[in-house]
Formats: C-alpha cells, structure tokens, sequence
C-alpha cells in the first residue's frame, strides 16, 4: 500500500479534499452559531478541534459540538 501511494499519490487527493471541506464546514458552522448553541458555551474549543484535529476533529465537532435545536 505505501509503495502505491509513493508512486501515485493522487490517490490521496479525495480524502484531502473531504478532509479541507469538513474543516471548512466546521469552521463556518461555529462562527455562524451562537456560543449558546455550542456544547460548553464557548467558541475557542470547538475552533481548535476543528481546525488542529483535521478529520477526525470536524466529525467529533458535527457529531456532539452543537446542541439540539
């Protein structure tokens, strides 16, 4: 598997992509919201996640960062 990667690494390029989306998504997502509308109540946390904790750090803000409307 890493040598394929090695030797062709656009095969990365969609995960990359989806990665940069969710980040951006989250990013957006939380300067748009309320702090009141967020887990915790502050901003700062969840901007961290989303941008420090790449993929896995979009999904953990869209599944439990924000609270039910």
């Amino acid at each position: 598997m890493e040598k394929l990667l090695r030797e062709n690494p656009l095969l990365l390029a969609p995960l990359l992509v989806l990665q940069l989306a969710l980040q951006v998504a989250a990013v957006v997502d939380i300067l748009r919201r309320g702090p009141e509308t967020l887990r915790g109540g502050r901003r700062w946390p969840w901007l961290a996640l989303a941008v420090l904790g790449s993929l896995l750090g979009a999904v953990i803000y869209f599944a439990v960062g924000r609270k039910e409307e």
